[in-house]
């Protein structure tokens, strides 16, 4: 405390106290002029307590004074004390720059307030605290509410909806409104019978209860059984007792129809293409296998990851200028701490020292042709720099550009970018696992898919065998015919083997690859494969192709997969019309100017308006041996590509189905 100025022996324990405390203090007049200040609220002047003595608050404080003096001007008028003011400094300094300030009013005998006591409390840690709190439960919640999966607290004992996402209530056939506040019972009460007891098991023992199959009906649809996988984990209060039940739904309804839908077709197989049955066996379990295998390397890399450490506060910017011989003229001390140069070795210097040898010449031309137009003027640039132990960093410059006594004097601002380059690549990483992670929970459904893609070539092995076999027959038997059979059946199983790789691809991290094709050729391809089988079936196949068609992008298989199953579907439709009149056309053509089209005409039964509208649903077919996968899977595949598919009745008989493939850049 300084009123007088004395040595520290002559001062009182009060005023030691005043003197150290660890907050701001000081007492003022009613003219707002320092009576005594302690030291913490004097070194924001930076000049000794005795010389701050008498001085206005205005001139001690000139950042903090237009923000305390009214809060002071109020103390005096009311009489009255205020506490918990939030005052922030109005330009960054080395000391916090958040205060709570409280004021008190001293006053006389006769009641009259002659000063006023200020205490300013540094709260920049807990104000920062409170404001990544609150970030971090932002991003927590956005997440939680639009997770694919459904999420829901529920308080006990009588377990009433806390929180709940989206997809949840998506699937209660609510709104999330309507679920806040209410039961379980009176929310869901069919279901809640079977779920009930399982909430008060995980509330009573503290224990979670993981991974639990089920069937109910919910109030939105009370016809239709649907089927879940749950997982319930208590929530613990401040005490450590469970004061709620964390709720985790993963619908399996799909699923579990389309495991149904595999079981029918495998017995259909099983009857259909005996010969191949324990081969199918064989290469379906070292799928398994590989997929089982994989799934435990990648929750074991998982678990092996490291968390991101605690975010470092960036370092001030680093000022260098030099001349225009890049003579270093100017070198601040944040310089000196990015670059681990002083000052004292660095004056005189040219920038090379500090640009790796790679970037040097790109580096160096950017300073030089620098102009310092108004476009260019402060625009942030990446850059790399290299400190003193040879370490490279990323950086970002902005330069400008002044003209001293006729000389050019150019000046680098520079901030060392390392933690954010960090804190982003380890974000970017932890986007792709999460991407990765909610691509393999719709493994369910890829099981029908690859039911459906094997009974293509499997299918057309057998025709070929067949007519082989009929060739055969023959007397005298045609070879010529027959090799070109068995090199169509090995074409199939290539085909299998490459519709299995695939798959593989779809349960990895890698994506079908997209590369240039004339389509012609591709279609070409498939019209060879089905060859046999048009002649069993007494099809007469014309391909009218569009010469001179520029190339598609897209891959081959899924492409030839698409136009592989149109052609199958046409040879169904035709198989209740008369053998002469049997015709499948295969056209080729420009689609505006930025895609192809490919149709495939038929002439055989077609379908109407109404079945038109459901052709490209799953699990919907008109075949009694169909899965209704066919046209789901081909839409699928050509909307990747950035295409469409439809589909249209002939004017006089049979069907036309068409899709589009964008021209490749």
């Amino acid at each position: 405390m300084v009123r007088n100025p004395r040595s520290m022996d002559n001062i009182d324990e009060l005023e030691f106290l005043f003197l150290t405390a660890p907050v701001g203090m000081a007492v003022l007049d009613r003219d707002l002029r320092l009576l005594c200040i302690n030291e913490l609220l004097a070194s924001l002047n930076g000049k000794p307590l005795e010389t701050l003595v008498g001085h206005t608050l205005e001139e001690v404080l000139p950042e903090l004074a237009p923000q305390l003096a009214p809060w002071i001007q109020q103390v005096i008028k009311t009489q009255e004390s205020i506490h918990g003011v939030d005052i922030t400094s109005s330009q960054p300094t080395e000391l916090a720059i958040h205060w709570e300030a409280s004021f008190r009013p001293i006053k006389n005998r006769e009641g009259t307030v002659q000063q006023i006591a200020l205490v300013l409390q540094d709260v920049t840690t807990h104000w920062k605290a409170q404001d990544e709190l609150r970030t971090t439960h932002d991003y927590l919640d956005s997440i939680v509410l639009n997770l694919p999966v459904g999420v829901a607290i529920l308080e006990g004992p009588d377990f009433r909806y806390y929180r709940i996402n989206h997809r949840l209530a998506d699937i209660n056939g609510l709104s999330v409104e309507d679920h806040l506040g209410k039961t379980l019972a009176e929310v869901l009460p069919d279901a809640a019978r079977d779920i009930l007891p399982g909430l008060r098991q995980v509330l009573e023992k503290s224990e979670p209860r993981l991974d639990r199959e089920f069937s109910t009906r919910l109030p939105k649809d009370p016809d239709v059984e649907r089927f879940f996988i749950d997982s319930f984990f208590p929530i613990k209060g401040a005490d450590g007792k469970p004061k709620a039940v964390g709720a985790v739904v993963l619908e399996i309804t799909a699923r579990k129809q389309a495991e149904e839908a595999l079981q029918r077709s495998h017995a259909e197989l099983e009857q259909r293409v005996e010969e191949r049955t324990a081969e199918l066996t064989r290469s379906n379990t070292a799928l398994s296998r590989e997929i089982f295998e994989r799934k435990k390397v990648e929750e074991a890399l998982r678990k092996s990851e490291t968390r991101l450490a605690d975010i470092i506060d960036i370092a001030a910017d680093a000022i260098i200028s030099v001349d225009s011989t890049h003579r270093i003229i100017l070198y601040n001390k944040a310089a000196e701490n990015i670059f681990g140069y002083s000052a004292d070795d660095m004056m005189g210097q040219t920038l090379d020292v500090l640009i790796p040898a790679r970037m040097r010449t790109a580096h160096l031309k950017y300073i030089t042709t620098f102009e310092g137009s108004a476009d260019q003027a402060w625009e942030r640039q990446s850059v790399r720099g290299q400190r003193s132990n040879g370490e490279e960093f990323p950086a970002e410059t902005t330069i400008s550009k002044i003209e001293v006594g006729g000389e050019t004097i150019r000046t680098i601002v520079l901030r060392d970018i390392s933690e954010r380059v960090q804190a982003d690549e380890a974000l970017l990483q932890q986007r792709a696992e999460l991407a990765h992670v909610l691509r393999t929970a719709t493994m369910g459904e890829l099981t029908a898919t690859l039911a459906h893609e094997l009974n293509q070539p499997l299918t057309a092995i057998r025709s070929n065998a067949e007519a082989g076999k009929r060739f055969m027959d023959t007397n005298p038997p045609d070879f010529d015919e027959i090799g070109e059979i068995f090199d169509d059946i090995i074409d199939d199983d290539q085909r299998a083997a490459e519709v299995i790789r695939h798959m593989r691809a779809l349960l990895s991290k890698h994506h079908p690859e997209a590369l240039s094709l004339n389509i012609n050729q591709v279609v070409g391809e498939v019209i060879n494969l089905v060859h046999s089988d048009s002649v069993i079936k007494s099809v007469v196949m014309n391909l009218v192709p569009t010469e001179d068609l520029p190339p598609v992008l897209g891959d081959r298989v899924q492409l030839q997969q698409v136009l592989l199953n149109l052609i199958l579907n046409g040879f169904d439709a035709m198989q209740d019309v008369p053998a002469n009149e049997r015709r499948l056309t295969i056209q080729t053509a420009r689609y505006g100017k930025k895609a192809v089209c490919v149709s495939v005409s038929d002439t055989g039964v077609g379908f109407n308006s109404s079945a038109a509208e459901r052709l490209f649903e799953p699990f919907h077919t008109t075949k009694t041996e169909g899965l209704g996968m066919g046209l789901p899977i081909s839409r699928s595949i050509i909307e990747g590509h950035g295409g469409q598919i439809w589909a249209g009745e002939n004017p006089d008989q049979g069907a036309t189905f068409q899709f589009t493939v964008p021209l490749a850049p």
